[in-house]
């Protein structure tokens, strides 16, 4: 009878041990943030995402019209490491998408984007953070 209850404890104890870890991922901090506005017409929206090491950063402009051209601007940190310019149209969704990849640093990573419609001048800018 003391080993059955030594058996059950022994395997209660490492049940227990071995769901640690699942418990200890799922309260890991956000692999992906974003944010959005509408500017000038459009739908602008920031996301970035953790891959590995590694940051996925995507910029979406969405239901512009046809033609207008932005100035996309993205910032890490403070640092600038996108500046082009884009026009809506080529597809029939009339927006912009720009990807890039982007290597994760030590602590926070911030980025901002500053968007403007070079037709309008309206600008915006939306900020994610990725912990």
């Amino acid at each position: 009878m003391i080993s059955t209850a030594r058996r059950l404890t022994a395997t209660a104890a490492t049940a227990s041990l071995l769901a640690l870890p699942a418990v200890a991922l799922s309260a890991s901090p956000a692999a992906a943030v974003q944010n959005q506005k509408s500017c000038a017409g459009a739908n602008v929206k920031l996301e970035a995402e953790r891959d590995d090491n590694r940051h996925e950063v995507q910029v979406d402009i969405d239901n512009g019209q046809r033609g207008e051209r932005w100035r996309i601007k993205l910032f890490q940190n403070g640092d600038r490491f996108v500046n082009v310019v884009r026009t809506i149209g080529g597809d029939d969704d009339n927006d912009i998408d720009l990807d890039r990849d982007r290597r994760n640093t030590a602590g926070t990573d911030t980025y901002k984007l500053r968007a403007k419609n070079l037709r309008t001048g309206g600008a915006c800018t939306v900020k994610v953070s990725l912990p």
